[in-house]
């Protein structure tokens, strides 16, 4: 259940899921565990927020990320802040966000129709771009329709 993504290039900004889980406690003070998505044979590691607000985040290297972040740029031409179009088509990965309700994040590149987690929320929305700003990326606010600098 996918409600956020931060667009970044990896290779000029090199994140683990390490880094990842050091950000959001040291800097954010936030409270997480290690989580990961099971299907059959495939394992994705994910960092489990428990506190100040509760979601998944997952970390999505895989090729297709770069091309999906070229078409998304044509998707929300009209709603990209200046100069954003630029970062956008240098993502080479994204973080995912969403729902920690029991249940997994969404399969990379699936998107929920609908969900409890939301990235407008104060503090979801503070911890969600202030991993942006560190990455220099994107947040692609997916419920809400925006997309921030």
């Amino acid at each position: 259940m996918q409600s956020a993504r931060i667009w970044y290039n990896a290779e000029a900004q090199p994140f683990s899921l390490a880094a990842l889980k050091a950000l959001l406690t040291q800097d954010l003070g936030c409270q997480v565990m290690d989580w990961e998505w099971r299907f059959e044979t495939t394992t994705v590691p994910q960092v489990r927020v428990t506190w100040p607000v509760r979601f998944l985040l997952q970390i999505d290297t895989h090729p297709d990320v770069a091309e999906e972040a070229d078409e998304f740029v044509g998707f929300l031409a009209e709603k990209l802040p200046k100069g954003a179009d630029v970062q956008l088509h240098a993502a080479t990965a994204r973080i995912e966000a969403g729902d920690d309700d029991g249940t997994d994040l969404a399969v990379a590149g699936q998107m929920a129709e609908w969900s409890e987690f939301d990235p407008a929320d104060p503090d979801s929305h503070r911890i969600l771009l202030a991993i942006a700003r560190r990455l220099g990326g994107l947040l692609e606010d997916s419920i809400n329709g925006r997309v921030m600098v």
